[in-house]
């Protein structure tokens, strides 16, 4: 048999093809998951919201996508939240705040700060809701110009 590299370059260019396509259509019904999850959550249909941020999640985590995974995790954390199960959503949100912080993602850590100093207000625990709130303040807060350096 004689070798012949432009069909094996084309055999080989065709399953990259093929691969690419499965992976794209993966990474956009992740995206659309995660906008359903939102909505669902939104309209109350909290185990439908909990199935596909779930997926959103595995997807996210699998493919090494930190935001879209923490986003994910602070529509469970919300879910918990709303099931009466506080600190289950605490640690979610905890874990999304860790994400958004290895990120560089300011304001969305600043608003999961908040998140978190919400859920502790309602329980009762003034100290660490001010903690959370404290922390998304200085998280977010801009440096005005006329600040001596």
């Amino acid at each position: 048999m004689v070798y012949d590299g432009e069909r094996v370059d084309a055999r080989v260019l065709d399953q990259l093809e093929t691969i690419l396509r499965h992976v794209a259509d993966e990474l956009a019904g992740w995206r659309a998951r995660a906008l359903k999850a939102e909505g669902e959550l939104k309209e109350g249909n909290l185990d439908s919201a909990q199935q596909d941020a779930e997926y959103a999640l595995a997807v996210a985590s699998e493919v090494g996508n930190k935001r879209a995974a923490a986003s994910a995790k602070i529509v469970l954390a919300d879910i918990k939240i709303l099931r009466g199960r506080p600190r289950e959503g605490e640690s979610q949100l905890e874990e999304a705040a860790a994400l958004y912080k290895t990120l560089g993602a300011k304001a969305e850590l600043g608003e999961t700060y908040m998140r978190l100093s919400k859920s502790l207000s309602a329980r009762g625990d003034a100290a660490g809701a001010q903690k959370y709130s404290d922390m998304a303040y200085r998280i977010t807060r801009k440096t005005s110009a006329l600040v001596e350096r």
